[in-house]
C-alpha cells in the first residue's frame, strides 16, 4: 500500500491514518461515525466544516436509517469538494476525503 497504488484506487492515504474494515462493515455507517467525529472535533469557526461535517452526518445517518434520497451520492460529493476546498484550516480538508473515498469505492463494488 503506497500513495501511487491508492491513488489508482482513486482513493488516498490522506493524513495516512488507515481504518481497516472487512466487507461485513457497514460502510456508511464507518462513514457516519467518522463525520460525526470530526464534526465534534470542529471548532465551528469557520462554515463550510462546521455545516459540512453537520450536514454530511444528517445524511449519513439518513442513508444509514434505510430513507436515503436519489440525489444523496451527488450532495454528498458536492459537499465534500465544498469542505475541502473552502475551509480555513486542515480539519475540514482531512474529514472530506475519506468520506468521498468510502462512499465512491462503495460505488464502485455495487455497480
Amino acid at each position: 500500500m503506497d500513495f501511487e497504488a491508492l491513488a489508482a484506487r482513486k482513493s488516498a492515504l490522506g493524513t495516512t491514518s488507515i481504518i481497516v474494515v472487512d466487507d461485513s462493515a457497514g460502510i456508511v455507517k464507518v462513514a457516519n461515525r467518522l463525520m460525526r467525529f470530526y464534526q465534534n472535533e470542529s471548532c465551528g469557526k469557520c462554515t463550510p466544516c462546521r455545516e459540512g461535517n453537520r450536514r454530511m452526518v444528517q445524511v449519513l445517518a439518513r442513508i444509514e436509517a434505510g430513507g436515503g434520497a436519489f440525489g444523496d451520492l451527488e450532495l454528498i460529493e458536492q459537499v465534500c469538494e465544498n469542505m475541502a476546498s473552502t475551509a480555513f484550516c486542515a480539519l475540514a480538508v482531512g474529514a472530506a476525503p475519506p468520506v468521498l473515498s468510502a462512499v465512491q469505492e462503495r460505488i464502485r463494488s455495487v455497480y
